[in-house]
């Protein structure tokens, strides 16, 4: 004879369980800050706004400051869409998160722009 669980046993695990997931679940869309507003802001989307792109590209990088506000702007993009698109805790959002973070504290930024 197979043993089984109580109905209230099932019960209590799934709302464990559920508890859990939501615990570790991506950063809700509220708590993400809005893009540049030069940058476009589809949500979870990636749509290919070549205007809006090239005006970014086009953005003047004379200082080190201007340097790290243009990338900082197009990592949190790419962070954002990554969490929107439930891939916060992979390795890739991580990657950009950590380079979001490290940006201020930076040696030199080579001239890419």
């Amino acid at each position: 004879m197979e043993s089984t669980l109580p109905l209230v046993q099932v019960a209590q695990a799934r709302i464990s369980l559920a508890n859990s997931l939501n615990a570790t679940s991506p950063k809700s869309p509220k708590s993400l800050p809005r893009n540049h507003i030069s940058i476009p802001d589809d949500g979870e989307k990636i749509r290919l706004y070549l205007h809006a792109w090239a005006t970014v590209l086009d953005e003047a990088v004379n200082t080190t400051y201007q340097q790290r506000q243009k990338v900082s702007k197009i990592l949190k993009f790419f962070i954002k869409v990554g969490t929107l698109n439930g891939l916060a805790t992979t390795p890739s959002v991580k990657s950009l998160e950590d380079a979001l973070a490290a940006l201020p504290h930076g040696g030199e930024l080579t001239k890419l722009f």
